[in-house]
């Protein structure tokens, strides 16, 4: 799983998520295998494979959700029968959404959109560029010192 994430360069997932991808994956498998279930229709066959890909991608989140639809019977285009299944499902829903516009604001904390500020500020920008310059120079300057230094110790 990690060397799928390595792939995508994402962050791997701990050994505690790793335990739980794999449980999930073969709760499902089990229930939704075509194998298993030659009977089933095509929606529970296009949910089998986006776990096999959610597995082999190493995304977690994705197989939790296809996990709460084949533990709940909540399938996409089954009829829901219930208003108490549609408000679980809302509070899913929700509980999702909210996971993931934290996920957002986490990464909008990070870098690169921590620089946004600066890449707005042409006056910023030219400081940076001069700072960046000026350091080149330092650093050209110590190269030739140390080809200087090598020439003078081989030669």
């Amino acid at each position: 799983m990690n060397a799928a994430l390595e792939r995508k360069k994402s962050t791997p997932l701990s050994e505690k998520e790793t335990r739980e991808l794999k449980k999930l994956y073969r709760s499902i498998v089990r229930s939704l295998h075509p194998d298993i279930n030659p009977d089933q229709d095509q929606v529970k066959r296009q949910l089998f494979d986006n776990a096999v890909v959610a597995y082999k991608n190493g995304d977690l989140d994705g197989l939790r959700a296809i996990s709460v639809m084949v533990a709940g019977s909540t399938l996409p285009g089954e009829p829901t029968s219930s208003t108490s299944q549609l408000l679980k499902e809302k509070e899913r829903l929700s509980k999702l959404l909210q996971g993931l516009k934290e996920k957002i604001a986490a990464l909008k904390s990070e870098y690169p959109y921590t620089v946004k500020s600066l890449l707005l500020d042409p006056e910023q920008v030219q400081a940076r560029k001069a700072r960046l310059k000026s350091r080149i120079e330092e650093l050209n300057l110590n190269l030739a010192a140390y080809k200087a230094k090598i020439e003078e110790m081989l030669g």
